[in-house]
């Protein structure tokens, strides 16, 4: 990893200290100037997703085809760089693992990733399609309105549509216009939006003031997670009128979590961190933005995150969790904090891929939002080209670059490889974080082979005698 104004050199040791007996294979060095586009190749997921008949899955491709009509009309950069992704030979629609043939010693078709490998080609192929802008604009209306057919006539969602509204689906659908909204997208512009949104408004308003009438009475009450989503979700939208009774639970909840917003675990309490700073309760929101900060880890390779364990339930999972602490963090003009934390989710979905169309919508809006007020990530719309030195030399690349995501690559020759290639230097020109890997293949007797535990890829020799 490569930081923002960075220049920095890497050793790699046991190249520099190979004897002469090891046959040397490949050589390669692969960095990526800006990782936030592989959260915009991930788009089309959302768009191709399997389960096409919930809700949730429902408002996600509207959401996506939305958030991506905009970038393409707002920003000729983005649109310039989805246009060659078009291109036939373009490598930026092949999976990464399509891209490292050379630093394979079987083939792709060989191997038992093939599968994931083809599956990632075609979702980044899909992006062609994705960014059309005719395709866009019928697809959204189109989407729009099968969303429409769904709600309810007390104006929720249900999670099925044989099923009765329920107060998560239909926060999510509202705290997902929410988000369209902050990025300075005109949601409300859109055809009939205000007729889905006031009576999804009054439904979710009228069911915190159930909540309210069954436990107002309770001693000790701790705010529940579904009322800490309401107060989030409904921060949203503080214009649209709020009927006399959902005012009084509204306040009564408010005041709740006011003595006590830092129980019921960490993505409960980032929820409440917004809700508290949009409802003119900062010193609340200072504090517990205090207070998860302090609670968190960073590793200068996997960024900032909290290890509060995963589970199975909405308020667990560990993406929307990340994604809304990231969330958080913006809003409270955390900027310092705000990189890192972006660097554990793109790390994730290096190693991993977002498991869930939820998950990957939570996670393209935490690494869009700009700042307190909406807005693009800077990230998105630029990437110098880094400086990068090999044995001293340094690297061209003018022609060689993806573009968007700023990907490089150079690879050596057999015959090419020494020691001296051990020595790598990369400055990063950019405003936000770079990445970069060097892969280094030989061959070498099998007496000489090592264990090795320092990464994630542990090696570890054992030796049987057969009698």
């Amino acid at each position: 990893t490569v930081n923002p104004k960075e220049t920095k050199s890497f050793s790699f040791e046991e190249l520099a200290k190979a004897d002469n007996n090891i046959l040397h294979q490949n050589y390669t060095l692969e960095y990526s100037s800006n990782p936030a586009w592989y959260a915009i190749q991930a788009m089309p997921y959302i768009m191709e997703g399997a389960n096409k008949t919930t809700s949730l899955s429902i408002f996600n491709r509207f959401y996506t085809n939305t958030l991506a009509s905009n970038m393409v009309q707002r920003h000729p950069k983005v649109k310039a760089v989805f246009d060659q992704w078009k291109l036939v030979d373009s490598d930026a629609l092949q999976s990464n693992l399509e891209k490292n043939e050379e630093l394979k010693s079987a083939l792709l078709t060989e191997t038992p990733w093939v599968r994931q490998a083809m599956s990632e080609s075609a979702q980044k192929k899909n992006i062609a399609l994705l960014f059309d802008l005719n395709k866009m604009g019928n697809e959204q209306q189109s989407t729009f309105q099968k969303l429409r057919q769904l709600q309810k006539p007390d104006g929720g969602f249900a999670w099925c549509n044989e099923y009765k509204s329920n107060r998560y689906t239909s926060h999510q659908i509202l705290e997902g216009i929410g988000h369209l909204r902050r990025l300075g997208i005109g949601i409300d512009d859109i055809n009939d939006m205000n007729d889905l949104l006031d009576p999804l408004i009054a439904f979710v308003d009228h069911e915190i003031y159930l909540e309210y009438e069954r436990i107002r009475d309770r001693k000790n009450y701790n705010l529940s997670q579904i009322a800490s989503q309401y107060l989030y979700a409904r921060s949203f939208f503080q214009e649209k009128p709020y009927a006399a009774n959902t005012k009084i639970a509204m306040d009564y909840f408010l005041s709740v979590a006011e003595k006590n917003p830092l129980s019921g675990g960490i993505y409960k309490t980032a929820m409440l961190g917004i809700a508290m700073n949009r409802f003119d309760k900062k010193e609340v929101a200072d504090k517990i933005t205090e207070s998860l900060i302090e609670r968190s880890l960073t590793h200068p390779e996997l960024g900032t995150y909290w290890n509060e364990g995963n589970g199975f339930n909405w308020y667990e999972l560990p993406i929307e969790r990340h994604s809304m602490m990231i969330e958080l963090m913006v809003e409270m003009d955390q900027n310092e904090v705000v990189d890192d934390l972006k660097l554990w989710l793109l790390r994730n979905m290096q190693t991993n891929h977002w498991k869930t169309t939820k998950a990957t919508a939570a996670a393209i809006y935490a690494l869009l939002v700009e700042d307190e007020e909406g807005g693009m990530n800077p990230w998105i719309l630029e990437a110098k080209i880094p400086t990068i030195k090999i044995a001293g030399k340094q690297m061209d690349f003018t022609n060689d670059t993806q573009a968007g995501t700023g990907y490089v690559k150079k690879s050596f020759d057999k015959s090419q490889i020494n020691s001296a290639l051990a020595n790598v230097e990369i400055t990063n020109p950019n405003e936000h974080v770079g990445w970069g890997g060097i892969y280094w293949q030989y061959f070498e007797d099998m007496d000489k082979i090592k264990t090795f535990e320092k990464t994630p890829l542990k090696l570890r020799k054992s030796l049987y005698k057969k009698v």
